[in-house]
């Protein structure tokens, strides 16, 4: 049985209404709560880190942020429509009710990123960093994770819906409370010590390789030989 993971929507090129694409440098001071931004490529800013000033109701659609560092930023209430984010650093940074809708995360540092209570969907995230980070009372609906270190994550309370890990690391991971309304494909993923619901075991699609470790996750005894 394979899951059914649709194909992912790409988000939309950032480009001038005259067909240029656009290329402005931010610098989070430049932010203000409501602060708009479309059709422009964000360049290195290294303000991000200086800053960590509590901004809501940001909004990004048709953004492209390359190797933007956020690392501590406060934000409640973003949304990101069509979005990039590229070589970006967002380690220990809290973005709650975060709204990602066809956004792509590539070869981002995310350690310790908290997304409380947001709504991700269609999202592709390629070579992060993402251990030790939280995402709880959050829905992932059609999300797509590759070749990730999701180490001790906390997606406690949860919704997932066609979501796969493809050989991410989710040693230690925690989705307790979480409801898994279609299968999540977690094949050729690392899943020592994960920490799953019984109700939600059945929605898994694993590969032979790991049946020892859901088996553990279960709460089944293994032994070899008999006693």
């Amino acid at each position: 049985m394979k899951a059914h993971i649709p194909p992912m929507q790409p988000p939309s090129s950032p480009v001038a209404p005259d067909g240029d694409a656009v290329t402005q440098a931010m610098q989070l001071q430049q932010l203000q709560t409501g602060s708009h931004f479309e059709n422009v490529i964000i360049t290195p800013s290294k303000a991000a880190s200086e800053t960590n000033l509590p901004i809501a109701d940001l909004r990004f659609e048709q953004v492209v942020f390359r190797e933007v560092d956020f690392r501590n930023t406060k934000w409640k209430g973003c949304t990101c429509l069509d979005a990039r984010f590229e070589r970006c650093d967002i380690s220990n940074a809290t973005w709650s009710n975060l709204d990602l809708q066809r956004v792509e995360l590539v070869d981002c540092r995310l350690t310790g990123w908290v997304t409380t209570e947001s709504h991700w969907q269609n999202v592709l995230m390629q070579r992060c960093q993402m251990d030790i980070s939280s995402a709880l009372l959050t829905s992932f609906r059609s999300v797509r994770i590759e070749a990730s270190n999701l180490q001790s994550i906390d997606w406690s309370d949860a919704v997932l819906e066609n979501v796969y890990f493809d050989h991410c690391n989710l040693q230690d991971a925690r989705f307790v409370g979480g409801r898994f309304n279609q299968p999540v494909d977690v094949r050729g993923s690392e899943l020592r010590n994960v920490q799953f619901d019984r109700s939600q075991l059945s929605k898994l699609i694993i590969d032979p390789t790991q049946a020892v470790d859901i088996a553990l996750a279960a709460g089944v005894t293994i032994q070899s030989g008999s006693e």
